[in-house]
C-alpha cells in the first residue's frame, strides 16, 4: 500500500444552482480556486443524470445509462487531481427517488448531470499536486499511478474573487502523456518529477532531488512568489499558483491549464507591477 501525508488542508463550501452542471461547473470552480489535489463531498437534487458502473464482464466501466430525473443525491463523493496539466475530477453518487413501486436507489459514477440544487464541501490539500489516471488492474480512474490512456470527458494562490458564480463550460479532454509538462526550455535528459511520484510508501515524500547547478552570486535566480504574474516565453501571461524548491506551477491566462516549469533553466527579470501584482519576465537562460 502507498500513502500520502498532507499538512495544509483548505476547505471550500460551494453552493451550486440550476444554471450549473456536473462535472463541468465544479471543475471550473476548482480550477479558479487552484485545487490540484483533494476530495469532494455533497448532496442535493440532480436531473438528466448519466451514470455508469463497473462491468465485470468487460473488466472496466460499462456504458453510461441516462436517468431523466429529478433524483435525490443521498451521498456524493469524489477525488480531485491533475491529468494533462488540468483539473481531473471523479464523482461517485448514491441516488434515490420515489416510484410507483416504492423507493428506488441508484448508484454509480456520474458522467454528466444538470443541477437543480446542491451543496458541496471540498477539502483541498494545498501541499500536493497529485495525478489521476486509469489504474491498470482495476480499470477505473484513481489518484496516483496509471497506464497512460486518455482521460474520458468527465497548486496555491489566493482564490479568485472576481467571479461570483460558476461558469458552466466544458474543458478540453486532457491526455495523460501531457501530465504536468515540464518547461519547454528544459533539456531532455533532466529528470521530470511527476506528482504521482509523491505517492511513496510510509507517508508523503518530497520531489526527487534535482541536479545542483552552481551559480555565481550575481546570477542567483529570483523566485516569483505565489500570486504573482509572470510572462513566460512560451506560455505567455500566467499566474503563479504554487512553488516547490526551484519549480513553479503556472496557470495560463489563455486557457486556464496548469504547467510546471523549472527555474534553473530560466532567466527571471522583475517587471513593473500589473493590476497590483508583482510581475516577472521568464526567458530562456543563455
Amino acid at each position: 500500500m502507498k500513502s500520502l501525508s498532507t499538512e495544509k488542508v483548505r476547505h471550500l463550501v460551494v453552493r451550486a444552482d440550476q444554471n450549473d452542471t456536473l462535472p463541468d461547473s465544479l471543475v471550473n470552480e476548482l480550477r479558479d480556486q487552484a485545487v490540484t489535489c483533494g476530495f469532494v463531498r455533497g448532496s442535493g437534487v440532480l436531473r438528466d443524470v448519466s451514470l455508469r458502473v463497473y462491468g465485470p464482464n468487460i473488466g472496466g466501466l460499462a456504458p453510461s445509462r441516462h436517468i431523466a430525473g429529478p433524483v435525490h443525491v443521498l451521498s456524493l463523493e469524489g477525488s480531485v487531481g491533475l491529468a494533462g496539466g488540468d483539473i481531473s475530477l471523479g464523482l461517485r453518487a448514491v441516488l434515490g427517488r420515489e416510484t410507483d413501486r416504492g423507493m428506488e436507489t441508484l448508484a454509480g459514477e456520474i458522467v454528466s448531470a444538470r443541477i437543480v440544487g446542491m451543496e458541496l464541501l471540498v477539502a483541498a490539500f494545498d501541499d500536493h499536486a497529485v495525478t489521476r489516471a486509469l489504474d491498470p488492474a482495476a480499470k477505473i480512474w484513481l489518484l496516483g499511478e496509471g497506464d497512460g490512456k486518455p482521460l474520458p470527458p468527465d497548486a496555491v494562490p489566493a482564490p479568485r474573487r472576481d467571479r461570483p458564480e460558476m461558469v458552466a463550460t466544458t474543458p478540453p479532454p486532457p491526455a495523460w502523456n501531457e501530465a504536468i509538462a515540464a518547461s519547454a526550455a528544459a533539456p531532455a535528459e533532466r529528470p521530470k518529477p511527476s506528482p504521482a511520484t509523491m505517492m511513496g510508501s510510509g507517508g508523503g515524500t518530497a520531489m526527487p532531488a534535482k541536479p545542483v547547478r552552481v551559480q555565481k552570486e550575481e546570477e542567483a535566480t529570483l523566485v516569483p512568489e505565489i500570486g504573482s504574474l509572470v510572462d513566460h516565453f512560451a506560455f505567455g501571461k500566467c499566474d503563479v499558483i504554487k512553488s516547490e524548491d526551484d519549480r513553479l506551477y503556472l496557470k495560463m491566462h489563455r486557457d486556464g491549464r496548469i504547467k510546471e516549469i523549472a527555474l534553473e533553466m530560466l532567466k527571471v527579470t522583475p517587471l513593473e507591477d500589473e493590476d497590483g501584482k508583482k510581475s516577472y519576465r521568464l526567458a530562456r537562460r543563455i
